[in-house]
């Protein structure tokens, strides 16, 4: 026996796993077969007053190209051809109850799903027939929809259409090694109608830092789309740690110097420029720091950390033009205008540090994005 499972999107999946209440793997139908239950679902909802209408058949014809299209612009095209046939039949059954209209309004909405996305289904056994039953399914997909807004926090959603699907829907939201959850929201909507706020949420209490969220929500109804908002920030003991030291003690190390240049004998006996020992010394940290400022692979992890590895690369940049000022002999002029220049990036860089720690002290919402 076929069971849906999900809707997903007509692309190729990668890391596909499923399992079965038992935790073994299961059979997955392929492509052809997919198209093949999503027409006959298709032909079972489609209301009776138009499988009774003469252009019924051309309808049949349109529905099984929308389920074998491949999305995108193709599968709107035909849902356009599909929509001009369901009003010819409509106009000759004038005027529509509000049952007809409703059942009509559902019918189309679906089709148009299922143009854009395919019906995920596996086997069973006969017997499991009423009998609760877990399964479970996992995909790797690309990176979401994402949101900045004014806040250093990264907001990203996920499109849920396959929420009514069971009597009851686990999801669960596994983050990459660097970034932490701060929150999670399941919010849903039948068809194009009103928003359903404040179905599911997953939030951390006090100081846990967790990668992964997971909600649970009894659908109230079959056609339920659900839509997955997911709040992600640094972790505390990695990149952002790290930031907050060597961005605060080069800023204090930049004005200790200011206090050695206005009267050297404050901390210094005596001040020996150039120096090619102390220009060694302040190459090291700046390769470092440029090192932790290099950009990571995952597309999520360099959204939410950008702005520290922007103040970790501008705080190298100032232990560089120290270096080179403390190795290179150059006039008083010159020396001015470099050290002006590298307080300046300093100062930048400690500003957006401040900006980044208080702005995660907030609380966002929704609306804030």
């Amino acid at each position: 026996m076929a069971v849906p499972l999900a809707l997903m999107e007509k692309v190729p999946l990668r890391h596909l796993d499923t399992e079965d209440w038992t935790g073994k793997s299961m059979a997955v139908l392929d492509t052809p077969l997919n198209s093949r239950y999503a027409f006959e679902f298709l032909s079972a909802l489609t209301p009776r007053w138009v499988r009774e209408d003469r252009v019924w058949g051309a309808i049949q014809t349109v529905l099984g190209e929308l389920v074998e299209s491949d999305g995108g612009p193709d599968a709107l095209s035909i849902s356009k051809r599909l929509e001009a046939l369901l009003e010819r039949g409509e106009h000759r059954r004038s005027p529509l109850s509000e049952d007809e209209s409703l059942e009509l309004s559902a019918f189309t909405s679906i089709a148009k799903q299922l143009g854009q996305q395919f019906l995920f289904m596996v086997e069973i056994d006969a017997e499991r027939v009423e009998t609760r039953t877990i399964l479970k399914y996992s995909v790797d997909q690309d990176a979401p929809r994402h949101s900045r807004g004014q806040s250093k926090r990264v907001v990203f959603r996920l499109q849920v259409p396959d929420m009514g699907f069971a009597a009851s829907q686990h999801i669960e939201v596994e983050l990459p090694d660097g970034v932490v959850l701060e929150r999670l929201t399941l919010e849903g909507t039948i068809f194009e109608g009103d928003l359903q706020e404040g179905l599911a949420t997953d939030e951390p209490e006090g100081w846990l830092q967790r990668t992964s969220g997971h909600v649970t929500v009894r659908p109230n109804a079959r056609f339920l789309k659900g839509e997955l908002w997911v709040w992600v920030v640094p972790a505390k003991q990695g990149l952002y740690r790290f930031a907050k030291v060597s961005i605060v003690m080069v800023t204090l190390v930049v004005c200790a110097t200011w206090l050695i240049r206005a009267n050297s004998e404050v901390l210094l006996r005596e001040v020996v420029i150039p120096s090619p020992s102390a220009s060694i010394l302040l190459i090291g940290p700046a390769l470092l720091l440029s090192w932790f400022s290099r950009t990571t692979e995952h597309t999520l992890v360099a959204k939410v950390q950008g702005p520290l590895r922007l103040a970790l690369l501008g705080t190298a940049l100032v232990l560089l033009i120290m270096a080179a000022l403390a190795a290179v002999p150059v006039t008083a002029e010159v020396w001015a205008i470099a050290w002006v220049v590298a307080t300046c990036i300093q100062s930048a860089a400690f500003l957006l540090l401040l900006y980044f720690a208080s702005d995660l002290r907030r609380k966002m919402g929704r609306r804030d994005f």
